[in-house]
């Protein structure tokens, strides 16, 4: 079996970074030598599952560590290049259907994403007069939310209308 090669492979311009985006300061480290960029897309994310009631501190600080409070930092640091260089921009923050509807013991990664998404809402309002564009998509890998739902005996999901 060929496996193919890897999308960054086939675009030159883009690099792959492997950092520990819960460590403020190796983020920066990471990020600070990559030069100018013109787009960002914020997909990186834990999935900790939990009861409510069992939720630990460390899942609780680890999950809005990775999935938001990296999401701020780095689109904080590209978005200030792009101002700084006076060129428009894009970023893209990858949220999820669980932004909206969650199931049991995602309480925190729900909870992750629906900041996720209104800090999405906040950086558009503020970063829009710079030329800095952004989007939020509630992705999610095929069915998993649906299954997801069959497997946990959910038969109604809450989804407040927009």
């Amino acid at each position: 079996m060929t496996v193919p090669p890897l999308p960054y492979t086939q675009c030159p311009g883009i690099k792959p970074v492997c950092v520990d985006l819960s460590d403020w300061e190796a983020t920066e480290r990471a990020l600070s030598g990559l030069g100018p960029m013109d787009l960002l897309v914020n997909n990186a994310a834990v999935a900790l599952q939990q009861p409510f009631l069992e939720t630990t501190k460390e899942t609780f600080n680890r999950s809005f560590s990775v999935n938001v409070r990296s999401v701020f930092q780095v689109s904080r640091m590209v978005a200030q290049g792009m101002i700084d260089r006076g060129v428009p921009g894009s970023i893209v923050n990858v949220s999820s259907a669980l932004a909206y509807a969650t199931l049991p013991n995602l309480a925190v990664y729900s909870s992750t994403k629906g900041a996720m998404t209104m800090l999405t809402k906040a950086m558009a309002m503020e970063l829009g007069p710079h030329k800095v564009s952004l989007g939020v998509t509630a992705g999610s890998r095929n069915g998993c939310l649906a299954e997801a739902g069959r497997k946990c005996k959910v038969r109604r999901l809450l989804v407040p209308k927009l």
